[in-house]
Parts: structure tokens; C-alpha cells; sequence
């Protein structure tokens, strides 16, 4: 994920989690709901892009240090 695209769902859970805050919760509950699933979706759409551009970098890493213990001929 790049740094655009983590801003942006960061900022889409930020505002999730005010308009949540805004509801009336025992008048409009299906609303309420609504918002919170979005809000766990896209915690979970930033925590699994975070995991994939960790392993991404650490098996880029890994090749790294795999080449430098390669013996130069």
C-alpha cells in the first residue's frame, strides 16, 4: 500500500468513526450498524494492506540477504 492509499483509508475510518459518533443510535440503529461494519471493513482492508506490504518488504529483504551470502565467483 502505498502512502496515498494508507492515508486515505485512514482518513475514510477517521471520518467513519465521527459520523458513528453522530448518530442517535436508539432512533436510527440500522444507520448505526451500517457505520460500524464500514468502520471494521476498513480497519481490516488497513491492518491485511499493512500485513501485505510487510511481507513484501521482508521477503525483499530476505532475497537481499540471500544474495549478499552467495559466495562471488
Amino acid at each position: 500500500m502505498d502512502v496515498n492509499t494508507e492515508a486515505r483509508i485512514s482518513y475514510i475510518i477517521e471520518m467513519l468513526r465521527e459520523l458513528f459518533k453522530l448518530v442517535d443510535k436508539d432512533r436510527f440503529r440500522m444507520l448505526a450498524y451500517m457505520l460500524s461494519m464500514a468502520f471494521i471493513e476498513a480497519e481490516d482492508v488497513y491492518r491485511n494492506e499493512l500485513t501485505k506490504r510487510s511481507k513484501v518488504e521482508n521477503s525483499a529483504a530476505s532475497a537481499l540477504n540471500d544474495t549478499e551470502a552467495r559466495p562471488s565467483f
